[in-house]
C-alpha cells in the first residue's frame, strides 16, 4: 500500500525538513567564518571568543538524548513547528545581539531549537511517508544537508564581506522564517499526531543530556574559573555513574540490552565520538588564522570549503564505495583517508607552501569522514536487528556524535584560552585531532566484519 507516500502534507513535510537540515549544516560549518569579526565587534576574551563557537553545537549535543520526547506531548508537526519558531527567534536574538551575553542565548536557543527540529522532521517524514517514499525523502534531505555543510563557510564569508557578521544571522532568521511558513499547513493534519512514547525513560535521557552539557562546561571552564570545571567534571563522572547503575535496572534503557553485548555496536559509538571530537575545531582554528594574517572572510571561507565540500563528496560517493568494499572496508579506507589529512594539517601556516599541505590536508580529512560516518552509522545500526531497537540505536548513535563534537571542541579550547597564538595552537590542536583520528582507525580495525555475527553470539551465550 503507498497511501502513506501520498499522505496529506507528505510534499509540505519534505519541504520544510529539508530546508531545516541545509539551516542546521550551514550553522555548524559557517559560523567559524564569523569568529574574527565577533572578536573585532565584542572584543572577547579568547575563552569567551571560543564559547561563542561552541555554545551551538554543545546545546544541540546536551539537547539530542531528550530531541524525541516533546513529540509525545504536542505531537510531531505541532513540535516541528514550534521548534521553527524558536529557530527563528533564536536567529534573531543572535543577529541583534548587543553583547556576548545575548549572542550566547541566542546560539543556546538555536541549539536546542534545532536538536529538537532534527528529531521531529526524521519522524516528521516518516510518518508522511512508505519506506519507498522515504527512501527518497531521506536522499533529497541528505542532498540539503550536503548543501549546507559544503557552502556554509563561503555563504557566511560572502555575507560578512558584503554586509557584517549580523548579516550571516539576518539570513538565518529569514531562512527559519521560511521554515515556519512552509510547515505552518501542517496544522491541518496535526489532530491525533501523538508520536509513541520513546523507548528510554525520560529520567535517564536527563542524566545523559546533564552529563554531556556538564562535563563539556565543565572542561572549558577550566581556565577561567577552574574550581567551578573541576566541580562541574566531578558532578559528570557522578551522573555518568548514575546512568550507568540506572541502565542496568532500568525497563527502558537508554541502549537496549540487546545492543549492549554487540562490539560493532560499542565501536561504532565509540567512532562517531571520536571522530567528531577530532574535526570539530578544525575550521574555527584555520578561519583565525587565514583572517588575522590578513584574508578576506570570503577568501578564507573558499579555503575551507575543501573540507566541507570534501564531506558532501565523501559522503555522496561512500554508497558507491561500499558496494565494492563492504561497510567494514569502507569505514577503514575513510578513517585512513582522514587520518592521513588531518596529520598533512599538523603543518599548516600561511606560506604558500604551507598552503598547499593545508588545502591536501582538507580535501583528504574532508573526503574521509564523508565516507566514514554514513557508513559507520550503518555498521552500528546493523546490530539493531529488532525493530523495537532501531530508533534507540539511532539515538545513541546520534548521541555519540553529538558529544564529541561538544567535547571536541572544550578540549580544543583551552589552547588558547590558556594563552597560545592560533599559530601555535593550530599545529598541536591537529596534533591531537591526528591522534583521536588515529585511535578511532584502530578501533575499527579491531572490530567484527558485520554485527550480526555479534548479535549471534551474544544471543547464544545468553542461551548457555
Amino acid at each position: 500500500m503507498t497511501g502513506r507516500a501520498a499522505a496529506p502534507g507528505a510534499a509540505v513535510a519534505l519541504a520544510a525538513v529539508a530546508m531545516s537540515n541545509l539551516l542546521l549544516a550551514w550553522d555548524l560549518t559557517g559560523i567559524a567564518i564569523t569568529l574574527p569579526s565577533l572578536d573585532a565587534t565584542f572584543q572577547p576574551s579568547a575563552s569567551m571568543l571560543m564559547w561563542l563557537q561552541n555554545t551551538f553545537p554543545l546545546a544541540l549535543a546536551a539537547c539530542a538524548p531528550l530531541a524525541s520526547f516533546p513529540a509525545r506531548r504536542i505531537g510531531i508537526r505541532r513540535t516541528f513547528i514550534a521548534s521553527a519558531a524558536v529557530m527563528t527567534i533564536a536567529a534573531a536574538v543572535t543577529a541583534a545581539a548587543p553583547g556576548t551575553t545575548v549572542f550566547l542565548l541566542g546560539r543556546l536557543l538555536l541549539g536546542a531549537a534545532s536538536a529538537v527540529a532534527v528529531a521531529a522532521g526524521l519522524a516528521l517524514l516518516t510518518a508522511t511517508r512508505d519506506a519507498k517514499g522515504l527512501s527518497s525523502a531521506i536522499a533529497v534531505t541528505t542532498a540539503f544537508t550536503a548543501a549546507g555543510l559544503a557552502l556554509g563557510p563561503l555563504a557566511s564569508g560572502l555575507l560578512i564581506d558584503l554586509f557584517s557578521w549580523r548579516g550571516v544571522f539576518a539570513v538565518h532568521t529569514a531562512l527559519a522564517a521560511a521554515i515556519l511558513l512552509v510547515s505552518l499547513p501542517l496544522l491541518r493534519t496535526a489532530r491525533g499526531d501523538g508520536e509513541q512514547a520513546p523507548p528510554t525513560s525520560p529520567s535517564l535521557a536527563l542524566l545523559l543530556s546533564a552529563a554531556i552539557l556538564a562535563g563539556a562546561v565543565g572542561v572549558q571552564s577550566l581556565v577561567d574559573a577552574p574550581a567551578l570545571g573541576a566541580i562541574l567534571i566531578a558532578g559528570t563522572v557522578a551522573a555518568l555513574t548514575g546512568f550507568v547503575l540506572a541502565e542496568r535496572r532500568a525497563h527502558s534503557p537508554f541502549v537496549p540490552r540487546r545492543l549492549r553485548g554487540s562490539r560493532v555496536f560499542s565501536v561504532t559509538l565509540a567512532l562517531g565520538a571520536l571522530v567528531y571530537a577530532a574535526v570539530a575545531a578544525s575550521q574555527p582554528f584555520q578561519s583565525l588564522l587565514l583572517q588575522r594574517a590578513g584574508w578576506s572572510a570570503t577568501a578564507a571561507g573558499l579555503f575551507l570549503v575543501a573540507v566541507t565540500g570534501g564531506i558532501a563528496v565523501g559522503s555522496g560517493v561512500s554508497s558507491w564505495v561500499v558496494t565494492r568494499l563492504g561497510v567494514r572496508t569502507t569505514v577503514i579506507t575513510g578513517l585512513a583517508l582522514s587520518a592521513i589529512g588531518t596529520a598533512l594539517l599538523i603543518g599548516m601556516s600561511t606560506a604558500p607552501i604551507g598552503l598547499t599541505v593545508a588545502a591536501i590536508g582538507n580535501l583528504l580529512s574532508g573526503v574521509g569522514v564523508g565516507i566514514a560516518s554514513p557508513q559507520a552509522l550503518s555498521w552500528g545500526m546493523g546490530a539493531a536487528e529488532d525493530p523495537s531497537t532501531t530508533a534507540p540505536a539511532a539515538t545513541a548513535q546520534t548521541t555519540a556524535r553529538r558529544a564529541g563534537s561538544a567535547y571536541g571542541y572544550a578540549l580544543f579550547s583551552l589552547l588558547p584560552a590558556y594563552g597560545m597564538s592560533i599559530a601555535i595552537a593550530t599545529p598541536i590542536m591537529f596534533a591531537i585531532a591526528t591522534v583521536l583520528m588515529l585511535a578511532a582507525l584502530v578501533a575499527a580495525l579491531q572490530a567484527p566484519q558485520n554485527a550480526s555475527g555479534s548479535a549471534e553470539r551474544v544471543a547464544q551465550r545468553r542461551r548457555w
